[in-house]
């Protein structure tokens, strides 16, 4: 049954800021999250914008924590206004595994379910397991600053998503499950048993879409964590996954000394 647009309701209020000066991306990457329902439990410290932070002061959303959680999109061709401090643009949010379809004329969604791969690695960021991934803030974006890990994450989560890529966030097609061109998405591929796992659906408890309206208009699709119980995943892959954490550190390392040298 098709999601009825006009009957969205102001119930939820969402408000993100793109350039909060703490992980600031190409044009997706991170964003940080105010939202009306409190899901700050489920995030580990490195994944909320932190208390100490000149960003965090507030109110900016009536109800909202004056802590914001970090987030990351899931489509490339759907624009909203994230707005910047003083100047930022409330939105109604509904939950669910599927960003909105596109009926027209009022949405450009893509309609597509929620993947497993993507959720696995949002999964893994938010409780701060990713493997890798380094959460300390920087403002640079060479290799191996959080900024250059968010545009990797951020283009393997397009990926898993239809393959869409945008300017700098691009996963080559050629052997996806190589470290050498995007470790997240390979990493995300040995541990859930394969590209066909990590391309299928995701119906579990603990990932899901926030996805963002204007009144009746669809916009902007994010992640959200709703719960952090112990991932499962298949026990033919586990010993895959392992070797996945040392290609992975060896290719952010190689990396790391291509930047320096």
């Amino acid at each position: 049954m098709a999601f009825d647009a006009t009957a969205v309701k102001a119930v939820n209020e969402i408000v993100l800021n793109a350039y909060s000066g703490i992980y600031p991306g190409l044009g997706g990457g991170e964003f940080t999250a105010y939202t009306s329902q409190n899901f700050l439990s489920y995030y580990a410290p490195v994944a909320l914008l932190p208390a100490s932070s000149p960003y965090s002061t507030g109110p900016y959303l009536a109800g909202a924590s004056t802590t914001g959680f970090e987030t990351l999109c899931i489509e490339t061709g759907v624009e909203f206004t994230p707005g910047n401090w003083g100047n930022l643009t409330p939105y109604t949010y509904t939950l669910g595994y599927s960003s909105q379809p596109p009926p027209p004329p009022n949405g450009s969604g893509n309609g597509l379910p929620l993947a497993t791969g993507a959720a696995y690695l949002y999964y893994l960021f938010g409780t701060g397991n990713l493997p890798g991934f380094n959460y300390a803030y920087s403002s640079s974006g060479e290799a191996g600053s959080r900024m250059y890990d968010d545009n990797l994450l951020q283009a393997a989560i397009w990926a898993f998503q239809g393959q869409q890529s945008y300017s700098g966030y691009t996963v080559p097609s050629s052997n996806p499950s190589s470290p050498n061109y995007n470790p997240y998405y390979a990493y995300a591929i040995s541990v859930l048993g394969g590209l066909s796992n990590a391309n299928s659906a995701y119906t579990g408890p603990d990932v899901e879409i926030l996805q963002l309206w204007s009144g009746t208009i669809s916009c902007q699709n994010q992640l959200v964590l709703t719960g952090n119980t112990p991932w499962s995943v298949p026990d033919a892959p586990r010993t895959a996954g392992l070797l996945g954490i040392s290609l992975l550190g060896l290719a952010l390392f190689q990396l790391r000394r291509s930047k320096t040298t």
